[in-house]
Formats: structure tokens, C-alpha cells, sequence
């Protein structure tokens, strides 16, 4: 099969149509909002990042109800629920049994560990699925992505899976470090910053990939992001990273400001290299 998008892609069930030739000239529309693996992910954000705020009652109802709006939602769009949307109301589910009827001492447990367990949780998902063929990025590539030949379907998850799955490693690394040897869940780079940085990289560097690609299978050379717009898009966020650092305490002050100072000027020099060197998609 020839490796070009086709001119029209239609949804499994016919909900819609695409124009990969229009969606190509704006890239970001390429990724929606649903069709994206950050997503699923998000009920397991609000579980580790709310549960010391909320309580781990609260914050298991807001998951589970989080996990069933995304299954919701791909009913309503005419498409079957994803893996990954199912298997997060599941285990959003059991939590909710065990925030009923597990006792004091367990709910401890999760209330003191819960960035550990949705880590730890989501990088053996995302490698098993490698391991056994079946990337649990592949529902999502498939459906922004739609009339896209497998073999470019392929060779995208064969990427963005173990990018995921590395960032969700780092993570759960860090956090089993802020939690057991620091013993400190809260602790601001352990339990945020270093989690959270990841998983930008990995948004990030997946959707740059996947811009790559199309613009090459569409033969738009011209629409191919130089590394400088990956650059451009990393290093903004080394600035909430300095301000937090900065606002909460969480190191000295020449770490933040450095962090803010690199941040900004970095981001303005990849702004006007890619401005100057690729202005078509500046």
C-alpha cells in the first residue's frame, strides 16, 4: 500500500470525514482533544494530584466519574469506548469499592502512595501492550489519524508507545524516590514538577513525531517541523517549572530564576528560528 494518506478518511462508523489536505495546514487539528492517549490519563492526574486536597473518597468518586465521561463520550462520538477508557473505569472502579469497604489502614496506604500506584500502573500497561503487539496507543492513532495506511499507523505506536511508556517510567521512579526515600508524597519536585515534566516531553515530542510523518506521507515537505519547533515547545515550560520552584520554596533561588531565565530565552530564539528558517509553520 502506497504510503500516503488517502484523500478522505471516515470514522469507523461513519460519524465524520476528514480532510487530511486542510487538517494537514494546521496540525494541532490533527490531535483532538479525545483522540490524544494524555486523555485517559487524565482521571489518574486528578487521583494523585487532588487526592491530599479532596480526600480519597472524593477523589476516587471524581476518577471513577472521570473514567466513565471518557467511555461516555466515545459512545456519543459514534466510536467504541478505547482500551485504555475502559480499563480506567474499571480500576477507578475497584477503588471506589475499596474507599467504601477497605479499612482505615488501607485507605492510608493509597492516600500515601496513590502518584506510586497510578504511575507504576500506567507504565506496565504501556509496556505489556508493547510486549504483547497491541500498543495502547494504537486506538488513538487510529482515529486522529483516519485513512492513514496501517503500515504509517504502525510505525507511529511503535514510537509513541515506549515514549509513553519511559515518561511513565521516569515518573514512577521519581515518585517511588519522594514517597519511600524521602518520605515525603508532597515534596514539590518529587511529587509534581518531575512527574508532571515527563509527561510534557512525551505530549510534545508525540506530536511532533506524528506531524513529521503526515507532512512526509502527504509529500509536504514544507509542513515538516524542524527540531527547533520541538525546542520552542519544551522549553516554555521551564517557566511554571522556575515560578513554582520560586513561589513554593522548593530550592534555592538561582535554580528558579535560572529555570525562568533559560526557559524564556530559549523559547524566543527557537521562536525566531522557526519564524526565519520555517515560516509555514511558524
Amino acid at each position: 500500500m502506497s504510503d500516503r494518506l488517502s484523500p478522505k478518511g471516515v470514522s469507523p462508523r461513519g460519524a465524520r470525514e476528514i480532510d487530511p489536505d486542510r487538517e494537514l495546514e494546521h496540525p494541532d487539528g490533527l490531535l483532538r482533544f479525545l483522540d490524544d492517549p494524555v486523555t485517559a490519563l487524565v482521571p489518574w492526574f486528578a487521583f494523585s494530584f487532588l487526592l491530599t486536597t479532596l480526600g480519597f473518597m472524593t477523589t476516587a468518586w471524581l476518577a471513577f466519574g472521570l473514567s466513565l465521561a471518557l467511555v461516555t463520550a466515545s459512545w456519543l462520538r459514534g466510536e467504541n469506548p478505547k482500551v485504555f477508557e475502559v480499563s480506567d473505569a474499571i480500576l477507578f472502579g475497584v477503588i471506589v469499592l475499596v474507599a467504601f469497604f477497605g479499612d482505615r489502614l488501607v485507605e492510608g496506604w493509597f492516600s500515601n502512595h496513590a502518584d506510586a500506584v497510578s504511575n507504576i500502573t500506567l507504565t506496565v500497561v504501556a509496556f505489556v501492550s508493547l510486549a504483547i503487539g497491541r500498543p495502547f496507543t494504537s486506538e488513538y492513532t487510529a482515529a486522529r489519524f483516519q485513512g492513514a495506511p496501517p503500515d504509517l499507523l504502525v510505525r507511529l505506536d511503535r514510537l509513541a508507545t515506549p515514549i509513553w511508556g519511559f515518561a511513565l517510567l521516569f515518573a514512577s521512579i521519581v515518585t517511588v524516590f519522594g514517597e519511600w526515600v524521602l518520605r515525603d508524597p508532597t515534596n514539590l519536585w518529587t511529587g509534581w514538577i518531575l512527574q508532571t515534566l515527563p509527561l510534557i516531553v512525551a505530549l510534545d515530542l508525540t506530536l511532533w513525531i506524528d506531524r513529521r510523518a503526515v507532512a512526509r506521507a502527504r509529500n509536504r515537505l514544507d509542513l515538516i517541523p524542524p527540531p527547533v519547533m520541538l525546542a520552542r515547545d519544551l522549553l516554555i515550560w521551564l517557566v511554571p517549572a522556575g515560578v513554582c520552584s520560586l513561589v513554593f520554596d522548593g530550592g534555592p533561588q538561582w535554580l528558579g530564576w535560572t529555570l525562568v531565565v533559560v526557559g524564556l530565552v530559549g523559547c524566543v530564539w527557537a521562536w525566531i528560528r522557526l519564524r526565519r528558517d520555517a515560516p509555514a509553520i511558524a
